[in-house]
């Protein structure tokens, strides 16, 4: 495509002006992009996005230059890897910069980590630094950027999170108990700072490193209609079967509320139950011929949401209409 690209600009007889000019605009792109080699992280990109549209000049104004083929075919470039560029600017969140390794920099052990072997670490020795769940998501991001993936980023050390600590213990030549000390944190910490500055300027990413509030639970947001999913197994009382349906409640008072509840089988009944720490605990009364049904569910931190199983064995998906 490439090829054809140039071949196109050719026939069509696009003007190309003086050499002289395409090596001004390459010098232009060469001080970008060392600069951006030379920048702080949060300062990379815009050296890098200037040196690619700088190059996009060349190819758009002088497509018959030899600079503007080196270009379209991703040839390295007065002294510019345009391949690692081109793929840095598709996704700089996930790519490393072309022209600097920081995780193969961060590797390098420091002058106190050459004196001082690190020792294994216990869950004990974790435990005692009484970490928060804001200092899993930190430990979880830096795993993350360096390429062990603790299978999210939530601030819960479950064992994608252990496995992904050990694995970096290994690559440190650290016995690989899944656990971490203060200072093998503070190792952690120093390879991948420079990674986790970049990884941040994602927005997305910096929401699950630290997340907003939950929303706040009352009678304005909870009172409605609420539709709902029932979805049932072979094993559950009632056999494999979903129903659907919808419960409008009203506030009670307290933590209290009740309404009423239909179901695309056409049964019709009452709801009444409580809501506690996002824990949704309700009974559904569909009378003499189904009879009651105790419902637990947990609301979702940010969207209004309830998911949950009931008392026939059954799964429960709620959410506000």
């Amino acid at each position: 495509m490439k090829n054809l690209l140039f071949v196109v600009f050719v026939l069509f007889g696009v003007p190309a002006l003086s050499e002289e000019t395409v090596e001004q605009i390459l010098e232009e792109a060469k001080v970008a992009y060392q600069n951006a080699g030379e920048a702080e992280p949060q300062d990379q990109l815009p050296n890098y996005q200037k040196t690619k549209e700088l190059l996009e000049q060349i190819i758009a104004k002088y497509p018959s230059s030899d600079a503007a083929v080196q270009i379209l075919l991703e040839e390295p470039t007065a002294g510019i890897d345009v391949a690692a560029l081109n793929r840095y600017l598709a996704d700089p969140i996930a790519g490393l910069p072309p022209n600097s390794n920081p995780k193969e920099e961060s590797m390098v052990p420091s002058e106190k980590t050459d004196l001082t072997p690190l020792l294994p670490a216990t869950e004990g020795e974790e435990a005692a630094m009484n970490l928060a769940i804001q200092d899993y998501r930190d430990i979880q991001a830096r795993l993350t950027v360096l390429g062990f993936d603790p299978n999210g980023v939530d601030g819960k050390p479950g064992k994608g999170t252990r496995s992904a600590i050990s694995r970096w213990q290994s690559e440190h030549a650290i016995n690989n108990t899944g656990y971490l000390n203060d200072a093998q944190l503070n190792l952690l910490k120093q390879d991948s700072e420079e990674l986790l500055v970049i990884w941040l300027q994602n927005k997305e990413n910096a929401r699950l490193y630290e997340p907003p509030p939950p929303i706040a639970l009352g009678p304005a947001n909870l009172s409605g209609n609420w539709r709902y999913t029932t979805t049932c197994g072979r094993n559950s009382r009632i056999g494999q079967v979903k129903i659907s349906g919808v419960f409008a409640i009203a506030h009670k008072g307290g933590s209290s509320y009740s309404g009423r509840i239909n179901n695309s089988q056409g049964f019709r009944g009452t709801i009444n139950g409580g809501i506690s720490n996002r824990r949704f605990d309700a009974e559904v009364n569909w009378g003499l011929f189904l009879g009651r049904v105790q419902v637990t569910g947990y609301i979702a931190d940010y969207e209004l949401a309830m998911s949950g199983r009931d008392s026939n064995g059954c799964s429960v998906y709620a959410r506000k209409s």
